[in-house]
């Protein structure tokens, strides 16, 4: 009895980390712009719950360098609306693990995306380590 008491408990505690989003990435950004929104109410704050924990994000791709294989680094192109004014831009930097996703993908300038990775603060840089293709399209802005 005790053992069925401790099962249902311990299963119990699990759902209600995964239903909290404890398990998994931290946290999801229906857009990038919603990510500098953030970001731009608080820096510190920001910087205290997202520096070194997985983010996803979506928007347009502004310029891309890719190094074939190599990988490279992607821009999310920037919005110039005065709710995410001063906020830094976000910078993909694409691993050689990620970066035949990118390539077969054909991800260029205007290519809807949603991304992957490790937020990293720095003054006034954001960027997504080792950041990984989800999704490309109009589906990638919706998280289906």
């Amino acid at each position: 009895m005790r053992t069925i008491t401790l099962s249902v408990l311990l299963t119990s505690v699990f759902a209600l980390f995964a239903a909290c989003g404890m398990l998994g990435p931290k946290k999801v950004f229906q857009t990038e712009d919603d990510l500098r929104r953030e970001y731009k109410k608080s820096e510190s704050e920001f910087k205290a719950k997202y520096d070194g924990k997985e983010v996803s994000a979506a928007g347009r791709a502004g310029s891309v360098a890719m190094a074939g294989e190599a990988g490279g680094i992607v821009y999310f192109e920037t919005n110039t609306h005065e709710s995410v004014s001063g906020a830094p831009s976000i910078a993909c930097y694409v691993g050689s693990d990620g970066a035949s996703r990118f390539n077969e993908l054909k991800v260029e300038k205007g290519t809807l995306m949603r991304v992957k990775g490790k937020m990293k603060v720095e003054a006034l840089t954001m960027r997504l380590e080792d950041c990984k293709l989800e999704q490309v399209g109009p589906s990638a802005l919706s998280g289906e």
